[in-house]
């Protein structure tokens, strides 16, 4: 019987998807009608054991938001997400590209 798994061990490149400051953006299934970003901040910090300084902002839609993790954090914090549920739902942890950067201001407010 072969190898099922690919014996290599894959490496995270997370200058792809993150920013200038190494921050990751992981989208989640936890919006502002399931919880405010204090009580969500406050559980990902104790079951991702995050220092505060690990999470940036936390853009939040009515069912998701989007949390800043530091790139040092970020794979352990979404592999940790992918097995957590939110009050017996499942978080869909998805990983997203590093916003656009702007190279000048008028480009911004074009």
């Amino acid at each position: 019987k072969g190898v099922d798994r690919d014996p290599v061990r894959k490496r995270e490149d997370w200058d792809e998807v993150s920013d200038s400051f190494g921050m990751v953006r992981i989208r989640v299934s936890v919006g502002r009608k399931e919880a405010s970003k204090r009580e969500f901040s406050d559980w990902l910090k104790a079951e991702a054991k995050l220092p505060d300084i690990a999470i940036g902002d936390i853009l939040q839609e009515d069912h998701s938001a989007i949390i800043e993790i530091h790139v040092e954090k970020a794979g352990a914090t979404l592999e940790i997400l992918k097995r957590r549920e939110w009050e017996g739902s499942s978080l869909k942890p998805e990983l997203l590209d590093r916003p656009a950067v702007a190279f000048n201001r008028a480009s911004m407010l074009a």
